[in-house]
C-alpha cells in the first residue's frame, strides 16, 4: 500500500525495483486510517478473508531466514485432527505485533 503519492511515481518505483505485486494507492489516508497504520514502512499480515493477525512496523528482509520461516508456518496448512471428539477447535490466530 502506498500513502498519499502519486500513482506514476509508485509505478516507476515498483517497476524500478521489478516487483511483480499489485500496489494499492491510498490517495487520501481512508486506508491507512482503517488499518490504523502509524509508521513507514508498515507491514501487515492477512488471512485470505482479510482479517488482520500481524503487523510489524520498520523495514524487514523478508527473504531472510526467520522471516521465512514465520511465512511459512503461517501459510502451513492446518494439522490433521485425530478424531478423539473433544471438540476442540484450533487456537486463534495471535492478533498483534509479531517480532523477530
Amino acid at each position: 500500500m502506498n500513502f498519499k503519492q502519486p500513482g506514476r511515481e509508485v509505478a516507476n518505483y515498483r517497476d524500478a525495483l521489478w516487483l511483480s505485486l499489485p500496489v494499492l494507492l491510498d490517495q487520501d489516508g481512508s486506508v491507512t486510517a482503517a488499518y490504523k497504520a502509524w509508521g513507514h514502512p508498515m507491514t501487515f499480515l492477512l488471512v485470505r478473508q482479510g482479517e488482520v493477525v500481524g503487523q510489524l512496523v520498520g523495514a524487514r528482509e523478508w527473504t531472510a531466514e526467520p522471516a521465512r520461516r514465520l511465512l511459512e508456518a503461517l501459510l502451513a496448512p492446518a494439522p490433521e485432527r485425530s478424531g478423539s471428539g473433544d471438540g476442540a477447535k484450533d487456537p486463534p490466530l495471535h492478533k498483534g505485533a509479531i517480532h523477530d
